[in-house]
């Protein structure tokens, strides 16, 4: 076997060390081997929320040669090299504050410019969710749904439009739900019974309306 998949080698600190790692061995793996890095080096955006088993059926190769790739790059499993993808899709993934401050910005040039920005936000916040999800709170958070009477959506301020998205959309499955918009001053809080469920949108820092409801 070749000197450069037997000598130990040094962990990836960074995606361009991994970048530059691959090529290394680019033309020096064996056939499965090969295939996978074929694969990770054209899909290196979605290793961060891939898993082992959709890895290898992308590169076409049973999921024991992958873990054997992770190790000939350096790390000591999938986890461990996937964590790196992971660390750098957060680092990339600027916090709000920080979003709205690019957006104004890059205000200044063409309108087409600003959407780009816009898509690119949508796009990290996206991965973000991916990365995120809580698939137990999830799936409880359906059951509670799907077993209420009536379900009463919450979202004031900037979480408005998710809340009234969420009503058109329950309306049109025939779903009874109540939206409390907070018009008037009005919370229909007297609309609560046992039984409902109450979905509250909000966003750091949390509404004053959300939280008293």
């Amino acid at each position: 076997m070749s000197d450069a998949l037997t000598e130990p080698r040094d962990t990836p600190q960074t995606v361009e060390a991994f970048r530059e790692r691959l090529q290394e061995l680019n033309g020096q793996l064996p056939r499965r081997l090969q295939q996978c890095a074929d694969h990770v080096a054209t899909h290196l955006d979605s290793i961060a929320l891939s898993t082992v088993a959709q890895v290898a059926q992308g590169a076409g190769v049973p999921p024991s040669a992958v873990m054997r790739f992770c190790q000939i790059m350096g790390f000591t499993g999938f986890a461990e090299m996937q964590r790196l993808f992971r660390e750098a899709l957060s680092r990339a993934a600027p916090d709000y504050a920080t979003r709205l401050a690019n957006l104004k910005a890059g205000g200044a040039g063409q309108p087409s410019a600003l959407v780009a920005e816009f898509v690119e936000a949508g796009r990290q916040s996206m991965e973000a969710l991916a990365r995120d999800l809580n698939e137990a709170a999830l799936n409880q958070a359906v059951a509670t749904l799907a077993q209420a009477r009536t379900i009463h959506l919450a979202g004031f301020r900037r979480s408005f439009p998710v809340a009234s998205y969420l009503a058109y959309v329950f309306d049109k499955l025939g779903v009874p739900a109540v939206l409390h918009d907070g018009v008037a001053g009005l919370g229909h809080r007297s609309s609560l019974q046992p039984g409902d469920a109450l979905l509250a949108i909000t966003f750091a820092p949390y509404s004053e309306e959300t939280l008293a409801l």
